[in-house]
């Protein structure tokens, strides 16, 4: 109390009396900011100080202090403002709002990118910590890496793997050093695709220095991975001639498509490898497809790939027009695309609906066509639908097809334009 009468009053006449109330109102003081803290780390906001009955004491007349000598104050010098210091978690809540809002260059993310943005960002904070985004340094990056490579892929999924992130990675420590059966980790794909997340956001955080005050190398960049072990495959000629000899193609049970039997059902089912195998679509560009996006243009049958009436593209490049095959039409196709030009809904796949967690079209037949390949002995890991469409490539570069028109009509970024009149001259 003295310390405090000769740091704001100095040369104050105070007797006992008033020293003792003085303790009193610091010590009340005290006893009313430990009390409100305690009921804001329990959510509680509605305390305020009250009054207290006790210090209603008069006080007199206020003494006439004495002045204390004037000093001489050095002139102000306006402080430079310090620079708002983050949390990571913070700074991507702040980084994911601008990708989800669509100001961003390359456009608004999608849901799965949300999604696997988001999950990097626990994976991070989990394995290295929240910390300000200041202190991050490449060595945390590189923890993040190794953590990443000992991460099971069923880490969270399977009833075996239902644990902390860093409890499956000791886990899978202990298994090493033990000299046991490992399990499939995250492969190489994955763990660049996490790392390039994290790189996206603080390249963001770099282009914002003035608002978040980061500032420096990224941490994240300039990691070496290696060779991913496993490769998509393809579907070479002896396996789609297997595959287009399986009941769905040759005759089926209608209340089992992969028992044989005297039905042929034409859905998507039915040709969606043939429209892929033949043209290339990806997936989704086949499962938003219409009627009214079969065209005739100069006397070829053509399938509009499109980003109108709600459906979705890749990129640019993927807005393309593709000539529609012999096969196909001689299969039936432009027979049963006229059976949905009249109806309000001319989807030409009424039994496939928007769901999974991006509202895709194809995601329920993903599942099926996976489920087919099983029931049909033709399931191979690394040969997934979309492999069909690596298949056309393929098939494509061993003819006398120019690369850069094979980019143009399976709908790949290409430098210069070309003309559509020349793909459908050598396709069709």
């Amino acid at each position: 109390m003295e310390r405090l009468l000769a740091e704001h009053a100095p040369g104050a006449l105070v007797d006992d009396a008033v020293k003792r109330l003085l303790r009193r109102c610091a010590l009340r003081t005290l006893s009313e900011v430990h009390a409100i803290n305690a009921c804001h780390e329990r959510g509680e906001y509605q305390l305020s100080p009250c009054a207290d009955p006790a210090l209603d004491i008069p006080l007199g007349p206020v003494p006439n202090f004495p002045s204390p000598t004037p000093s001489v104050q050095a002139p102000e010098v306006s402080a430079r403002p310090e620079k708002p210091v983050k949390l990571l978690s913070e700074a991507y809540a702040d980084y994911e709002r601008f990708m989800m809002s669509g100001l961003a260059e390359g456009g608004r993310w999608r849901n799965q990118t949300q999604r696997q943005n988001a999950m990097t960002i626990r994976l991070f904070t989990e394995l290295v910590g929240d910390r300000p985004i200041h202190t991050y340094k490449k060595g945390d990056a590189k923890s993040f890496k190794a953590a990443l490579q000992l991460l099971p892929a069923m880490h969270g999924r399977s009833p075996q793997w239902r644990m902390s992130t860093s409890e499956a990675v000791e886990r899978v420590k202990a298994l090493m050093a033990a000299g046991q059966a490992l399990p499939n980790c995250l492969s190489v794909k994955t763990i660049k695709r996490h790392m390039s997340a994290l790189s996206g956001l603080y390249a963001w955080l770099d282009e914002n220095a003035d608002e978040y005050g980061f500032e420096g190398d990224n941490p994240v960049q300039g990691h070496t991975y290696g060779k991913s072990k496993t490769k998509r495959g393809m579907w070479d000629s002896s396996d789609l001639q297997e595959l287009f000899a399986t009941p769905i193609w040759t005759g089926c049970d209608p209340s089992r498509r992969a028992k044989p039997g005297a039905a042929i059902i034409f859905s998507a089912y039915y040709w969606f490898p043939l429209i892929a195998t033949y043209h290339g679509l990806r997936q989704e560009e086949i499962a938003q497809l219409r009627a009214v996006d079969i065209q005739q243009e100069d006397g070829v049958w053509i399938m509009n790939i499109h980003d109108e009436r709600d459906n979705k593209v890749k990129n640019e490049a993927a807005e393309r027009h593709v000539p529609i095959h012999k096969k196909l039409i001689d299969l039936g196709f432009l027979e049963y695309v006229a059976a949905f030009r009249a109806k309000s809904d001319d989807h030409l796949w009424p039994t496939l609906k928007r769901s999974g967690p991006d509202g895709k079209y194809a995601h329920y037949y993903t599942q099926r066509f996976t489920s087919y390949c099983r029931q049909t002995k033709m399931y191979d890991p690394t040969r997934p639908f979309h492999a069909m469409r690596a298949s056309f490539r393929t098939f494509l570069e061993e003819t006398e097809a120019k690369s850069a028109h094979i980019s143009k009509l399976i709908g790949h970024s290409l430098n210069g334009t070309l003309r559509r009149e020349v793909v459908s001259h050598w396709v069709v």
